[in-house]
């Protein structure tokens, strides 16, 4: 097939705030005509809330009164109960923290709060700091777990950051995969640690395991399809062999984030879509890039799609 024959790809990235759902999409009909919808589970609370929060939370906390829909599983759910197909649903990956000033001796999740933290020293956003940053200001800092909602946050004097690590990435790869949700989206490939100076888990690190977890996790289901019949699914059993000694690279070229470990490997149905971050951006529709809070300023090769291999 020649490249002007080829299908090409159409997906959207689109709101997690219910009310902004409500007012700005069509579910049942966009679904039709995307083959990928990619939901922006993150930034769901900032300093106007006048107390500390964890910006991409995977569930609501336990005492949430006000804030029950303001988390992963809510947006997720919602897309899904309102007509969009889970294998199409895409979920957020934010490789950035929201940071924030405290104004209390409370420090913990719901402390009082009444503006963005100081900018970082390389990304120089107020209250937004690269994962690499975060790395910085958690050797000196305190890192606690928030158990219901399964994601982190560190303190340090009366500075606030509500992040995600390596631990709740794959708490959040589970629940996607457990849910039959279609893969995952990375904002943003250049506030991971890129270069892998800043948190001793190599070049990036929160990308690399979020790559590998999912491709690794989706094989893992086929290698037990094969372990039962014997006969079936070859090339996925041979691609599983050259995974667990392969890792996973990044290269920038040309506005875009490309992977290469499958350079390789013949993988029946498998496909990475490499997106321009403008692209991304221009597909949300005008009432929902107006209601929902900005992401971070990216460089153009910023986004990546990560979609497991389904077996034919």
């Amino acid at each position: 097939m020649s490249n002007k024959d080829a299908r090409l790809i159409l997906t959207a990235t689109v709101s997690a705030q219910k009310e902004v759902i409500e007012r700005s999409y069509n579910i049942p009909e966009i679904s039709k005509y995307l083959d990928f919808i990619s939901v922006k589970t993150f930034d769901f609370h900032t300093f106007k809330d006048g107390i500390a929060r964890h910006h991409s939370p995977l569930y609501s906390a336990v005492h949430d009164e006000e804030n029950i829909n303001s988390n992963t599983d809510f947006a997720l759910q919602y897309w899904r109960f309102q007509g969009a197909p889970a294998e199409k649903l895409l979920m957020g990956f934010a490789t950035y923290g929201r940071s924030f000033i405290l104004t209390s001796s409370q420090n913990g999740v719901g402390a009082p709060a009444n503006n963005f933290a100081s900018p970082g020293p390389y990304t120089q956003e107020m209250g937004l700091w690269s994962y690499f940053e975060i790395c910085l200001f958690i050797r000196g800092g305190i890192v606690q777990w928030i158990e219901d909602q399964n994601v982190p946050f560190s303190i340090k004097g009366s500075d606030w950051v509500g992040f995600d690590n390596l631990r709740s990435f794959e708490i959040k790869i589970k629940y996607l995969q457990e849910h039959s949700f279609g893969g995952a989206f990375v904002w943003a490939l250049d506030l991971d640690d890129f270069s892998g100076s800043f948190c001793g888990q190599g070049n990036y690190p929160l990308v690399n395991n979020l790559k590998k977890l999912l491709i690794l996790g989706e094989l893992i289901g086929v290698e037990y399809l094969y372990q039962q019949t014997g006969n079936i699914l070859q090339d996925y059993k041979l691609a599983i062999e050259e995974l667990e000694t392969t890792e996973v690279v990044i290269e920038e070229d040309e506005g875009y984030a490309e992977l290469e470990e499958f350079q390789d490997i013949t993988i029946p149905t498998f496909d990475t879509e490499r997106t321009p971050a403008a692209s991304s951006q221009a597909s949300v529709s005008a009432a929902s890039a107006a209601s929902s809070p900005t992401p971070p300023a990216t460089s153009p090769m910023s986004l990546l799609s990560v979609v497991p291999p389904s077996p034919e």
